[in-house]
């Protein structure tokens, strides 16, 4: 028998009957997997031989965790070889699963924290304690974001839109997002050159969050809070160029930041992979999802991130500066205008509900909300309705907060806690 499957870096096993005896080769991947402990694999007193072939029968066989498909290739009418790859239906995607109950135990750790930090009673010293939990567990939910994210990469790639969204809306939008946060405190100044439409992929949460987070994170490390963009077409691209200028990265920021385009580029292995260069690396990997690309360079202090988008269509304009209108109304408005006989009834329901954002809660809530509104048919109750199971399925938290926020004729805490629906 000649096994001609050494090199491979995936497990794979040869069985020949063409002698008396079967013959069994193996690679070094199979047998750094598997067979690292030959007492555990031929347990329950089988041998050796017993417990391989019960393996390769299987088409499907688990170990460790983990669910292994075996794909069978008959060398000739003895020898038979198996090529041994992890299932799609293993527990390797068990994290996406737990990202449900990972944000309902943390979401009201934020919540309460972010109550206790505006109050103006605590003590100097526990108010600083209790900021630093909410920051940390901020930061631990934004990477489960980003993890899951990552995980999710693969599922939702058929699912990728495929609709048209302007690129100086996005960047207006962005703007003013940070603006609202106080990320920045002044306005980008926005120079386009050329404008057009790029895949509305880019309209998605994930995408916002790791694109507004890396955005975040290099003005961070600026002297100067002065953004500049330029945006610009090129090769049936869409360039977004963003300059910060003063901007203090370290050499090893640099270093992870380059490993995760040569991750996605060169398929060169990342050693090192830390809270911003795993934001950079979903980034990247949701702009190849739609052939474009992200790409950091350095000058002295001068970083400039340089995005392209892939034009769906292109707008014939002028080059022109942009002038970008900040809409920060801080005002608590109310986007539904219910009849008073609904409103009260919503009142009621939602008396009590503190909108620390547990998903369970908030899905336990549009149910109610679904079987109230059977007798009423209201179509603002069945958008509100809509918007809430959007961001419970997108895990989009900070949605969730805006509705809560928006709706206080809704969710107004004042309301007698004793009342029963």
């Amino acid at each position: 028998m000649t096994f001609k499957y050494n090199a491979f870096s995936i497990p794979v096993i040869t069985t020949d009957f063409s002698s008396d005896n079967e013959n069994l080769e193996y690679n070094k991947a199979f047998e750094k997997l598997f067979l690292t402990n030959r007492e555990v694999f031929s347990k329950s007193k089988k041998t050796f031989s017993e417990s391989i072939n019960k393996m390769i029968n299987s088409s499907l066989f688990h170990w460790n965790g983990i669910l292994y498909q075996v794909n069978k290739i008959e060398e000739d009418e003895k020898t038979n070889s198996y090529i041994i790859t992890p299932s799609e239906n293993s527990v390797a995607l068990s994290f996406l699963w737990l990202k449900h109950d990972l944000i309902n135990i943390l979401n009201p750790i934020i919540g309460f924290s972010d109550i206790l930090t505006e109050s103006e009673e605590i003590p100097e010293d526990d108010a600083q304690l209790i900021e630093k939990i909410r920051s940390n567990s901020q930061k631990f939910y934004e990477q489960v974001q980003k993890i899951a994210a990552l995980q999710a990469l693969t599922l939702n790639d058929s699912e990728s839109s495929s609709g048209k969204y302007l690129m100086s809306d996005f960047l207006l939008e962005l703007n003013n997002k940070l603006r609202v946060e106080k990320s920045i405190e002044e306005d980008i100044q926005l120079n386009v050159v050329d404008n057009g439409h790029v895949s509305d992929r880019i309209s998605n949460p994930d995408f916002r969050f790791a694109f507004e987070e890396h955005f975040a994170f290099l003005n961070n490390h600026q002297t100067k809070p002065s953004i500049k963009m330029k945006m610009h077409a090129k090769d049936d691209c869409l360039i977004v160029e963003s300059i910060f200028e003063d901007c203090l990265l370290s050499s090893r920021q640099v270093e992870d930041l380059k490993n995760v385009e040569l991750y996605i580029s060169e398929n060169k292995a990342i050693q090192r992979l830390q809270s911003d260069p795993l934001n950079y690396l979903l980034l990247g990997e949701l702009l190849a999802q739609i052939n474009g690309y992200c790409e950091l360079s350095e000058d002295k202090e001068t970083v400039s991130f340089k995005m392209c988008f892939p034009l769906l269509e292109t707008l014939k304009h002028e080059a022109e500066m942009i002038e970008i209108i900040e809409s920060t109304n801080n005002k608590s408005v109310n986007p539904f205008d219910f009849p008073p006989q609904i409103l009260e009834e919503l009142q009621k329901l939602c008396s009590g509900f503190h909108g620390f954002m547990i998903l369970d809660d908030w899905e336990d809530l549009t149910s109610k909300m679904a079987s109230l509104n059977k007798k009423h048919n209201d179509t603002n109750l069945e958008q509100l309705i809509k918007d809430i199971n959007m961001a419970i399925l997108a895990f989009d938290v900070e949605k969730l907060k805006s509705i809560f926020k928006n709706c206080q004729l809704i969710f107004n805490t004042k309301n007698d806690k004793n009342v029963t629906v």
